[in-house]
């Protein structure tokens, strides 16, 4: 898949309502459940903004290119999203898209950050960052439900 069919990377990051003070295990994993299921609702809602019908598994199952990882913050679950978008999608859009999607869920509260990052180097730093639960050997950081890479010829 050619770079050129982007616009830039958008950084994308959420917190969910549901709090929590010193959990037991099977509560942060009701939670990365609970955040996985929003992710799924909210991506599906930003694919149709940004394609239309063409996001439909009937109509061509178009996806924006992202990654996902889950986060546990301080008293919240948090979300981190590094999403492709095509060329036409403009940063004052993809907020729109972004707050639009992300506020339809059943756990968003309104606190979403959505920023542009116009190369690879960017891109690669951010996707470094949150990354960073992974690296400390915590595979379950990842959201692989909701990742979407594009396929290599």
């Amino acid at each position: 898949m050619s770079t050129s069919n982007f616009r830039g990377y958008y950084p994308v990051t959420t917190h969910l309502k549901e709090r929590f003070r010193f959990p037991q295990q099977h509560e942060v994993e009701k939670l990365r459940l609970d955040a996985s299921l929003n992710n799924k609702y909210f991506l599906k809602r930003l694919d149709y903004c940004i394609y239309g019908n063409s996001s439909k598994p009937t109509r061509g199952n178009k996806r924006t290119t992202r990654i996902v990882a889950i986060e546990e913050g301080k008293e919240r679950i948090h979300c981190h999203f590094l999403i492709a978008c095509p060329p036409q999608i403009t940063l004052s859009l993809m907020q729109q898209y972004c707050w639009g999607s992300w506020i339809k869920t059943p756990y968003a509260i309104s606190d979403i950050d959505v920023q542009e990052h116009k190369s690879h180097s960017q891109a690669s730093s951010f996707g470094t960052y949150i990354m960073k639960q992974v690296r400390a050997n915590n595979s379950d950081a990842l959201d692989y439900e909701n990742i979407h890479l594009p396929t290599l010829p």
